[in-house]
This record gives structure tokens, sequence and C-alpha cells, in this order.
């Protein structure tokens, strides 16, 4: 559902001559998303009074304040999740620290995954320039000049780290574990748990922590292809980075573009057929149709 509703928001971001019942869908749909992954960026506070950028030579203008605590966002909410769950389970007197890790650590892969996708667009965004009367502005912004002043100082300490850290170290990052963990995921085929409970007490108590952390990832697909879901998400990145990139080109580009990574997509899952269930294989494959 979600990632059905993460590649139509970013479709809808196509400057395209959609006809007004698909642009319903698709504008229905990216608010739908918007409440699913409840990243509020909050620009309202970033602006002045008067509903526009109090920016003043000096200060950050508003889009790339909204940068900022977009990239940041997700380490501010594990972080207030922790504090609060800290003190649910000292109340209940249920506090571990091994059982707050395992905890933590699924509610931090949970929530760089969920949030993954607005980060990837802003990211993107920051670096979407058009040609406005011979000066390259940002799309998004055209206040802002390209690769110069604070555009430059932005891209540079801002902009890049995040794709080194978010586009491509935790997609890298939750690849390297599961294929490190292979050993422990295989444990988890036997659909009754008799191989599971016949394990010795500790190597059972791996599998049952590491299914806590990173369950997540790969609940749902045949384990042989544990690492389906991070294909899942460098597919929302593409569409992503397509749908940015090439917004001073054309929307018929866009649109082009988008069409070859979801056919591509969906003929990966038809000749592998990652998902236990038929059912799920089905409604994926309409998804992406659709």
């Amino acid at each position: 559902m979600i990632n059905h509703c993460v590649i139509l928001s970013a479709i809808s971001e196509i400057r395209y001559n959609w006809s007004e019942f698909i642009q319903t869908i698709l504008d229905v749909q990216s608010a739908i998303l918007q409440l699913l992954s409840q990243n509020i960026r909050f620009n309202c506070l970033l602006m002045g009074p008067d509903g526009v950028d109090n920016h003043d030579g000096l200060t950050l203008h508003s889009f790339h304040r909204s940068l900022i605590f977009t990239v940041l966002s997700p380490f501010l909410i594990v972080l207030w999740l922790f504090i609060l769950l800290s003190i649910v389970q000292v109340m209940r007197g249920s506090f571990t620290v091994e059982g707050m890790k395992d905890k933590m650590v699924g509610i931090t892969v949970v929530t760089f995954w969920l949030l993954h996708p607005d980060i990837a667009h802003v990211v993107f965004a920051s670096l979407s320039c058009i040609d406005r009367g011979g000066e390259s502005r940002l799309f998004h912004d055209l206040d802002i000049k390209c690769w110069q002043g604070q555009h430059q100082f932005i891209v540079g300490f801002v902009t890049v780290p995040s794709i080194c850290f978010w586009i491509i170290g935790v997609p890298s990052y939750f690849f390297y574990v599961l294929r490190h963990n292979q050993k422990l995921i295989k444990h988890l085929e036997d659909k009754d748990n008799d191989v599971l409970y016949n394990l010795p007490k500790a190597e059972r108590y791996e599998v049952e922590s590491f299914m806590k952390r990173y369950g997540f990832l790969f609940m749902g697909v045949n384990l042989d292809y544990y690492y389906w879901e991070i294909c899942v998400m460098l597919r929302k990145v593409a569409i992503i980075f397509a749908t940015e990139f090439l917004s001073s080109v054309s929307g018929v580009v866009q649109v082009l573009v988008a069409v070859m990574i979801m056919v591509a997509s969906i003929m990966l899952v038809i000749r592998h057929r990652p998902f236990e269930d038929r059912a799920a294989t089905k409604a994926n494959i309409f998804s992406q149709a659709v």
C-alpha cells in the first residue's frame, strides 16, 4: 500500500497533461501517503508571518531549512520514540537492555524505510535546477540561485552527505545485514518452527532477536529473495530521481522513463515471483500496472 502510494506521489510531481480523472487519483493517493508516513515538514513554521520566506540574505531559505529538517527527522523521531518507550517500560517494570535494543533497532529500521522516499525526494529536489533568464535557478524555489552562495554550501554539507548516507548507505546497510545473516534467515523457512525450536537456546534467541530487529525487511517474501525489499527501495529512488532530474526536459520524457522503470519492475516480479503468497504477487503486479 505504502509502496504504491509512494510511486503515485512521485508520478504526481510530473508536469504532464493528465486527464482530470487520473489527476484526481494521483492527488488523493499522494494525500494518503502523507497521512501514512506522518512526515510533517512544518513548512508553515519555516515561513514568515505573512506566509512568505523570511530569508534576508543571511538566514537559510525555507527550502533549505525544510531540506535539513527532513534529513534529520528520522533521527528525531527515533529519539522521541526511544524516550517514550523507555519511560513506558520503566513504569511497567519490564525494562531490559537487550529487549530495548531489539525494539529500538526494529523501530529504526521501520522509520528509516518509511521516510526514505521523502528524504530521496527532497535531496534530489535540492539538485534540480532550470534555466531562468540566463541564470540557473532551483526548480522548487526560483529565488535560489544554483551552484553559488548558500546553495553551493547546502549541496556540499547537506545534500552530498545525505546522498551518501540515505540514498546509498541505508539500502546498502540493510542488504549487508541481511546477506551477512542468511544463516539465521534460513532457520525461518520452516513454517511449523520445528527447526527453530530444536536449535540450542542461545542460537534460537539469536534468530528471534534478528527477526525482531530486521524481520520487517523480509517478511512476506520467499527467503531466497530476502533482499527484495531493498530492490523495492531502489525502484522508488529511481522513480523519484527520474521525476526530479528530468523535470527540465519534458513531462513526456518523465512519463516514459517512469513507465520503463515500472515495466522492468513488473517483469522482474513475474519472472522471480518473490512473494510467498500468490495473491500478494498478483496484488503487487496490479498495483504497479495501475
